[in-house]
């Protein structure tokens, strides 16, 4: 999902579940993942009742047989990341299964980039 940059304050569409054509019942929406003002990666889970303050451990290239994405930009890489400190209720994620989101060139630094992407995350 997009973030809003234009609302610093509520940068997030609002919360909803997922629906997908071909899918019957709605995927229920879990919580968000950003990066805090410390450029920590968290995952804010039903309502900050599961919080993961993360770090990468470890990082693998996407399988070359992943699918490359929408502009045709291939797969990020699959993460393992662990408790940094801080977390609540949750020790550590797996990001496997992704599509999309590397981007060819990256940006100046300071720069906003986006780049589409999905991928399956597993929470312990």
């Amino acid at each position: 999902m997009p973030i809003d940059t234009s609302n610093s304050s509520s940068p997030f569409p609002p919360d909803a579940d997922l629906t997908v054509d071909g899918i019957v019942k709605p995927i229920p929406f879990l919580g968000h993942h950003y990066f805090d003002s410390s450029n920590v990666p968290t995952f804010s889970l039903h309502n900050n009742d599961e919080l993961l303050k993360a770090q990468k451990i470890l990082n693998i290239p996407a399988p070359s047989t992943a699918d490359r994405g929408l502009s045709n930009e291939g797969a990020v890489d699959w993460l393992y990341l662990s408790d940094k400190g801080g977390s609540i209720g949750l020790a550590k994620v797996y990001r496997v299964l992704t599509s999309g989101g590397s981007p060819a060139v990256c940006g100046a630094v300071g720069d906003t980039q986006s780049v589409p992407y999905t991928a399956m995350y597993w929470f312990y």
